[in-house]
């Protein structure tokens, strides 16, 4: 089938196409900013990416009429409150018009949980979405999805960097609110599964974890599956706008999206409706698996299928909560075994081939991964340091600057 996927370049978008490419579909990836996508060598006779701004009408000219179906992923929460409702409600209008054009016999969107107690401007917002893409010619598919845990979301992050940099937490008391958080595996499959799948046609469908939590509880399962130790105590002084600024001032996430996650969960985040389990057949991920999945030293890109001819290209060194040093040198080859450095005398290889090696070594103050890229005559340099807790970080800034002069050595 030929599939058009809009944000593309974004965290559930970039291991959707990896996912239908891998089965065999004809993906068209459209993003504002389509060289953020990484595509594998083996995936690129599947996937066309095409630069397209979906708020700009004559920007639809670029994108096929010949298509079988289209997910619409696309959000504004990173946008100031006065503006993102309406760019996004424009935007989706806009998208319902080429689609009408088109051959699509399936519109699928991605959405968040609703509670009739939510009233956030961003809940209603994704709600007059909805609407919207019903009006379109094509059937409709939506999924509102709880938390998802997944490496790159803004919700696995905050977990991560608060466990992280807070051996005592004085927090807000939302904290202790009920929510069944879903792996990012299970969202895509769930993506997948519903793709011309008659039965899920104008249909509205939850999509969540196995198990009920509280945002406090996912903190200590943060912290143990880290080997961390943290005190938290919920208050209920602060609210919702001075929440999101104490997750900004110690995340450094988003403010927006910060606020939204803040406005959707200060409430039970719970699904209510549970119909796709009758039409899906899923193993879903409990908690404690997802974040586990969050922290493997290696990760893949693609939630299923990897293949077995060139596999290093589907995997890559985990981001969240890490540091990063890069040298490139000129007519140099793979070294033998990582420098000898301050965290660990013992390593270990994560991955080889021909263009690229990846060693691994971890230790009481965190994880360094050295990987090294053969492009043509020069020889890319990472060192990736992930420290452990606030110790951890203390030591990185000790030594930031040995590091750097080992891997100009290297």
């Amino acid at each position: 089938m030929k599939i058009l996927v809009t944000g593309a370049s974004g965290f559930v978008g970039k291991k959707l196409i990896y996912a239908l490419a891998s089965l065999k579909h004809e993906v068209i990836a459209v993003a504002r900013s389509p060289e953020k996508i990484e595509i594998p060598e083996e995936l690129k006779p599947f996937i066309t990416a095409i630069k397209c701004d979906l708020s700009k009408k004559e920007d639809y000219a670029n994108l096929p009429k010949n298509i079988d179906a289209a997910y619409f992923l696309v959000h504004s929460m990173k946008q100031a409150d006065k503006n993102f409702a309406q760019l996004e409600q424009s935007l989706s209008e806009l998208f319902v018009l080429y689609l009408n054009t088109t051959t699509a016999k399936q519109v699928i969107f991605l959405g968040g949980i609703i509670s009739e107690k939510v009233t956030s401007k961003h809940m209603v917002s994704r709600q007059k979405v909805e609407e919207i893409l019903k009006k379109a010619a094509a059937p409709y598919t939506i999924l509102r999805a709880a938390i998802i845990l997944g490496e790159d979301s803004l919700s696995y992050q905050i977990l991560y960097k608060l466990t992280d940099k807070l051996p005592i937490m004085v927090a807000p008391k939302w904290i202790n609110q009920y929510c069944q958080p879903i792996s990012i595996q299970d969202v895509i499959f769930y993506l997948v599964s519903v793709l011309q799948k008659e039965k899920t046609f104008h249909q509205t469908f939850d999509i969540v974890g196995p198990s009920v939590t509280t945002f406090k509880a996912l903190l200590y399962k943060q912290a143990e599956k880290r080997g961390l130790r943290r005190w938290i105590l919920a208050v209920p002084v602060l609210t919702p706008k001075l929440s999101s600024y104490w997750l900004l001032f110690i995340t450094r996430s988003n403010y927006y999206l910060g606020k939204a996650l803040v406005e959707s969960i200060k409430h039970n985040y719970l699904g209510t409706n549970d119909k796709i389990l009758q039409l899906i057949q899923i193993n879903r991920k409990e908690v404690s698996s997802s974040i586990h999945s969050c922290l493997d030293p290696l990760l893949s890109i693609s939630p299923w299928n990897i293949p077995t001819k060139s596999p290093s290209s589907y995997y890559r060194v985990p981001k969240t909560g890490c540091y990063f040093l890069l040298e490139t040198k000129k007519n140099a080859g793979f070294p033998e075994r990582p420098p000898r450095n301050l965290l660990s005398k013992t390593y270990q290889i994560l991955l080889e081939s021909p263009s690229r090696k990846i060693y691994y070594q971890k230790g009481k103050m965190g994880e360094i991964w050295w990987e090294f890229t053969l492009e043509k005559n020069s020889l890319q340099e990472v060192l990736t340091f992930r420290p452990l807790g606030l110790i951890g970080r203390i030591f990185w800034l000790y030594s930031y600057f040995f590091h750097k002069a080992l891997l100009k050595n290297v």
